[in-house]
């Protein structure tokens, strides 16, 4: 808040910063060491220092984007709408226009469009910039420069930072934007701390701090500090304070700076100088969507790639999982005939048990697809399927149709005849579903074929059939296949899984570019910004979910039995949860390889645990519990629930979906909510 701030260097200006005593460390490394300053109101402030002697963890401690370990700073204006920002980095989005840029930024300040347009055309001509429908990201880096410049006057703030506003720039330029921040400091009482690699450029500013090491060095005008020292450039001042700081460094080389930043002072609470006032415009709202919807009007490719993938996955799915292996490879051995090739002679009809039988039962696995492959040598066969050229071994003795006579007439039936009437099958189990499906197809071929037998011979085809009647399914169809069982978790867990992802990327990118830091040091707030976030989310994700269900409902026939409002209000708990999940990691890494980590380690969890991959019944009992405390599960099951069964609300299963994902959702939010108060996220330090 303003406050009346006492300059204690008594030069007759009001103080617009103080700074006493700050100290600031990261693990390990001190960054500020008892550092104080003062800016002077209405006059330009230089702040000189190589890199990495703490300049920018001074000015973010200053903007409220960072906490002081101890010490304290005071600032003489009301609000960050008081402050203009120009970072180092350029901080701004590459696919908007220049006037789109400085129009979002201006509405962000609260301003209206027909000042915003005035505006514009007074920084254009200015700063000598290229008409405002030129893209960003086809500009080079000191036309971007000059528009971050611009981005910083755009609300004529009280107060101008300006990290390095002259690197790469036209010398002729730079005389002039000097030449302006004097004009403005002198007729409009502004006050700007300016950073820069230059030293001799800032002999224009009214004070200079000089910075090495974490400590101020040294704080008065150009002109005293020459004097004071003898030289006739600021370069040399800076020289002799660098010599004269390492001799007196080497007297102290046994003090731990760390030590001393954590110890050495009092420490007393900090707190931020410019604290975020919790607000929501409706302004800044639109400047976002607009602002994001432009993003997506210049990435076109990106847009859709971000909604085919999922739909791609979803065909793929349909394509290549829950149908029968075909082509199966199988070797036989037939000893009833001198080549297997001699069956298509024999008589696929009829009570005739003086044609070899084993023919009727190849012809029937073949019409599964099976590709059999005959052999003459028991071992060779073997070798075949230990080699990988074959997925089993089908073997007939030399008597087996006669055996099997003798066992089907039931009479005085001999032992040998019971062994030599078997079909032997050795498999391959190292595939435990291939290897199951040619057991039931060897057992279903070996029933029809015994039915058809009695058939043709006059007997009752009921003896032949298994002593289990399958009766019609409560749920899901006689023939359900492994695609249908899990079409509905693949959905539900893509429901989830797609939000989260797609929210880290956005804010981990803005990040990045340093375009998140801007926005918040320039007064916007999380929530504007999750609102946002969450609008355009919510547009991605209708898209999304419309074509995904299509595929796997429509275009592949998968079961949807249920109230498609109740499934539909499902997937929207269900993304809703998966966003402020994505938000939470967001906020809680430190950079976008941890947050990409993050997402991928709770993606294969939520893969695994969800009952996507294995059944839940399948795991161990304590894991099985603890996952249906998970939203995805539960998305799951009652998704389930809901397309297979027609369920309704009132079943258990479909409203603890319901309630789990509201549930998880508030839990996310709230733990993100507190993180962000006690600036501790979205790369706060």
């Amino acid at each position: 808040m303003e406050m009346n701030v006492i300059n204690p260097r008594n030069d007759g200006k009001k103080a617009a910063i103080i700074v006493k005593n700050a100290h600031k460390s990261y693990p390990g490394n001190a960054i500020l060491k008892g550092l104080s300053l003062t800016v002077p109101e209405g006059t330009i402030y230089g702040l000189l220092g190589s890199s990495g002697c703490g300049k920018s963890t001074l000015l973010n401690c200053i903007l409220g984007r960072g906490n002081l370990d101890s010490g304290r700073i005071e600032v003489n204006f009301k609000s960050k709408a008081e402050i203009g920002y120009m970072p180092q980095e350029i901080a701004l989005y590459s696919e908007l226009s220049i006037g789109e840029t400085m129009t979002f930024y201006g509405r962000i300040f609260g301003i209206d469009d027909y000042e915003i347009e005035r505006r514009i055309q007074d920084l254009t001509k200015f700063l000598e910039l290229p008409p405002k429908s030129r893209i960003l990201g086809g500009m080079s880096g000191g036309q971007q420069r000059r528009v971050s410049f611009a981005v910083a006057l755009i609300h004529n703030p009280r107060l101008l930072i300006l990290d390095e506003p002259t690197a790469g720039v036209d010398p002729l330029l730079c005389v002039r934007i000097w030449d302006t921040l004097l004009h403005m400091v002198q007729t409009e009482n502004k006050t700007v701390i300016v950073t820069t690699h230059y030293i001799e450029e800032t002999r224009q500013a009214h004070t200079i701090g000089l910075m090495r090491d974490g400590k101020l060095l040294a704080e008065d005008s150009p002109e005293q500090l020459m004097v004071q020292f003898n030289v006739e450039t600021l370069e040399d001042v800076f020289l002799a304070l660098c010599t004269k700081q390492t001799t007196e460094r080497a007297k102290l080389q046994s003090i731990d700076y760390t030590t001393l930043a954590s110890f050495s002072t009092p420490r007393e609470k900090t707190e931020r100088p410019l604290k975020q006032k919790f607000k929501f415009s409706k302004k800044v709202l639109f400047a976002l969507l607009s602002k994001n919807l432009n993003w997506m009007k210049r990435n076109p490719l990106t847009v859709l790639v971000v909604i085919l993938i999922p739909i791609l996955n979803c065909c793929l799915f349909c394509a290549c999982v829950g149908n029968d292996p075909t082509e199966l490879k199988l070797a036989v051995i037939n000893e009833e005939v001198p080549q297997i090739s001699n069956c298509e002679t024999i008589p696929l009809k009829g009570c005739n048990f003086s044609t070899p039988l084993s023919c009727r039962f190849l012809k029937k696995m073949e019409q599964k697809t099976y590709e059999l492959t005959e052999y003459y040598d028991m071992n060779e066969a073997r070798k075949a399927v230990k080699k990988n050229k074959a997925w089993g071994l089908i073997y007939f003795r030399k008597n087996f149709t006669a055996s099997l006579h003798e066992r089907l007439d039931g009479k005085n039936v001999t032992e040998i005849a019971y062994e030599l009437s078997n079909i032997q099958i050795w498999l391959d189990m190292s595939n435990q579903y291939i290897g199951g499906l040619i057991k039931r197809d060897a057992w279903s071929k070996c029933v029809e074929f015994l039915q058809e037998l009695f058939h043709d011979c006059r007997w009752s085809a009921t003896i032949a059939s298994e002593p289990i009647k399958m009766e019609k399914s409560v749920y899901g169809g006689s023939n359900p296949t492994f695609r249908h069982s899990i079409a509905s978790n693949i959905l539900a867990a893509f429901q989830f899984y797609l939000p989260m992802t797609f929210t880290i990327e956005s804010i981990m990118m803005e990040r990045t570019t340093g375009s998140l830091d801007r926005n918040l040091i320039s007064g916007m707030t999380v929530l504007e910004i999750a609102v946002s976030l969450t609008i355009i989310q919510w547009l991605v994700l209708t898209m999304q979910t419309t074509f995904m269900m299509l595929v796997l409902f429509v275009a592949y026939d998968n079961p949807l039995e249920g109230n498609l409002i109740s499934i539909i209000l499902l997937l929207g708990f269900a993304g809703g949860c998966g966003m402020s999940l994505g938000f939470l990691i967001a906020v809680i890494s430190t950079n976008e390889q941890q947050a990409t980590f993050m997402g991928i380690g709770t993606t294969f969890a939520i893969f695994l645990l969800c009952g996507t991959m294995w059944p839940l019944q399948g795991m161990p009992d304590v894991l099985r519990h603890f996952s249906y405390l998970l939203p995805a599960t539960q998305s799951a099951r009652a998704f389930e629930a809901l397309s297979a069964k027609s369920w309704t609300l009132s079943d258990s299963t479909v409203y603890e979906g319901f309630i789990t994902n509201f549930a998880w959702s508030c839990v996310f939010t709230t733990v993100s909510s507190v993180i962000v108060s006690k600036g501790k996220g979205l790369g706060t330090k």
